[in-house]
């Protein structure tokens, strides 16, 4: 298992294309398991304007020369409801999330990898509409549990504030 990337791995021009159709197809799956009405992770969005304005960074898990998983960040400006009112922050946000095959440790080894190159810790994120897997791995691996529900369904944990 590798980690690297999207752009690092765009730069290998001989397998540009099938990383680009492995990277759609991946989103389409995710898109079918959170139930969404359509995939928010493609070649295509990431070379839209919102996308580059919001500085989205996608990180693939890489096995035997396919992509068997990937991650998706970017800056957000978020409108957070804390208990004493509201304030306005800028975290880095997790949008996207997949991964093949689960329980074995590879999305732990593509999240890990993605805090170490971005210089972050998992409590300085901010979830965009987590989906109920995500909830146990983040208690698991790093100890998030307690958060304030949010009206624009980001989820920043309270670990964030301390």
């Amino acid at each position: 298992m590798q980690c690297i990337r999207w752009d690092e791995l765009m730069k290998n021009e001989n397998d540009k294309k099938k990383y680009e159709q492995q990277l759609d197809v991946l989103g389409q799956e995710s898109s079918m398991v959170q139930e969404l009405r359509q995939p928010i992770t493609s070649v295509t969005l990431l070379y839209e304007v919102k996308s580059r304005q919001e500085k989205h960074r996608v990180y693939v898990l890489l096995d035997h020369g396919d992509i068997f998983g990937y991650l998706k960040v970017g800056l957000k400006h978020l409108y957070y409801a804390a208990k004493s009112g509201f304030m306005e922050i800028d975290p880095l946000c997790l949008l996207d999330f997949y991964v093949q095959t689960q329980r074995q440790g590879h999305g732990l080894l593509l999240f890990q990898y993605m805090l170490d190159s971005e210089k972050q810790q998992a409590r300085n994120l901010a979830f965009d509409r987590p989906s109920p897997k995500l909830y146990p791995f983040l208690n698991k691996h790093f100890g998030l549990v307690d958060y304030v529900p949010q009206s624009n369904r980001f989820v920043v944990f309270d670990a964030y504030f301390k």
